[in-house]
């Protein structure tokens, strides 16, 4: 709280602020090309560098806006901030929140095929985190009002049988993770969400003069501390896999939401080569999708280009397997993930509902693709292809991003 007494800091103690918000930026930078890029080629030192400057901008629109009494649900995920192998279909937001506090969520649910909220405890960058509860919120059904009200504390208030979502007792820093999943981008409608304190009064009281700037110097040590985090999070999760051009489950390694699977593979195959992966469809299976990475844990844009697929635009085939196909060149197959030219990929798939799939993968000529995929696999043509594209790119920019 600012002291009205307090004499103002000169202008020399903003500029040496401001150098070392600065400096601690580019400090960053150097630390983790110089932990993380031996090694790499120029492209993927780029990709790198991208991964750092999507943790830079959550890293500012977080600790410049950082109240945790009065917290403000703010974008960390999503289809342009591609870090930490984000869903294509899914926007995330958080919320930095106080642990000892008391909140309420309100808002409308929309029509998304998946709304789920989590309290995760710790700091992502600065402290190991985890799941500590799960809220997924159900459908509104046919003619019913679509607001919706959840009440967030320790414990559960006496008497309310309403929607709530438990706060860690035991931790100070934590935040409130919203993930919602839209199969059909255009169509679905996004929730629209606020949250406020119950604990104090919704106004502030002024910030101190050099507030913002010292909450800037978070900035740094956050980008560098999440970057290295998720990278080190990548090649725990590859050690613990199976070899090249293989897909497998990487659930028991991420902060999930209850219920989904994960696959995760590297795909390393030739201009003229295509990565097939198959598998049966499992009861009660709720939604699927397939995205490619690059090799710093971003997924590749999948707003203008088919790198990744859902079960909206694509399709199980009439055996009842999904076949998954990866290539340079579009083979006019459904369910196609578009290389884009990357000389190294990773590819992460997400099951609804269902336990790990028993994934079959190989790699084969893409000129022997018609003699390999049964003659009922979906296939599409260049028109149909570039009408999906289109209508794809419309819909990522009709949702929330900022």
């Amino acid at each position: 709280m600012t002291d009205p007494a307090a004499p103002s800091p000169t202008a020399d103690v903003v500029t040496e602020a401001w150098r070392r918000f600065a400096e601690g930026i580019g400090a960053a930078g150097a630390a983790i090309l110089a932990e993380e890029g031996p090694g790499r080629d120029a492209a993927q030192q780029a990709e790198l560098t991208e991964a750092m400057v999507y943790a830079l901008v959550a890293g500012l629109l977080s600790f410049v806006n950082m109240d945790r009494d009065r917290p403000q649900f703010l974008p960390l995920l999503n289809s342009r901030m591609r870090r930490y192998a984000t869903n294509a279909d899914t926007v995330y937001l958080h919320a930095l929140v106080n642990g000892a506090g008391t909140y309420r969520i309100t808002g409308r649910r929309g029509t998304v095929t998946l709304l789920c909220l989590q309290t995760i405890s710790g700091d992502m960058g600065f402290t190991e985190i985890g799941v500590h509860s799960q809220l997924i919120v159900p459908p509104t059904a046919p003619g019913q009002a679509d607001e919706l009200a959840v009440l967030v504390g320790r414990e559960r208030p006496a008497g309310h049988d309403g929607l709530w979502l438990q706060l860690d007792p035991d931790t100070a820093e934590q935040f409130i993770s919203v993930r919602y999943v839209a199969t059909d981008w255009s169509t679905e409608i996004d929730p629209q969400l606020a949250i406020e304190p119950l604990h104090c009064s919704i106004r502030p009281p002024r910030d101190e003069p050099l507030g913002v700037l010292e909450r800037l110097q978070l900035v740094g040590p956050y980008v560098q501390g999440v970057t290295t985090e998720l990278m080190g999070i990548m090649r725990t999760q590859l050690a613990a896999g199976g070899e090249i051009n293989q897909a497998f489950d990487v659930t028991h390694l991420l902060p999930t939401i209850a219920g989904q699977a994960y696959s995760h593979g590297v795909i390393e195959i030739g201009p003229d080569e295509a990565w097939i992966a198959e598998c049966e469809v499992q009861d009660g299976l709720a939604y699927w999708s397939a995205q490619l990475l690059d090799y710093a844990y971003s997924t590749l844009d999948s707003t203008t280009r088919q790198c990744a697929v859902n079960s909206d635009i694509g399709e199980v085939d009439p055996d009842g397997k999904i076949r998954i196909v990866v290539s340079d060149r579009d083979p006019g197959v459904v369910n196609w993930l578009d290389k884009s030219g990357y000389g190294k990929v990773q590819i992460r798939c997400r099951w609804l509902g269902v336990t790990h799939p028993d994934i079959r993968c190989r790699v084969v000529k893409i000129d022997e693709l018609d003699a390999v995929l049964p003659a009922g696999a979906g296939r599409v043509g260049a028109e149909e292809r570039e009408a999906v594209l289109r209508k794809r790119s419309r819909g990522a920019q009709m949702r929330r991003l900022w």
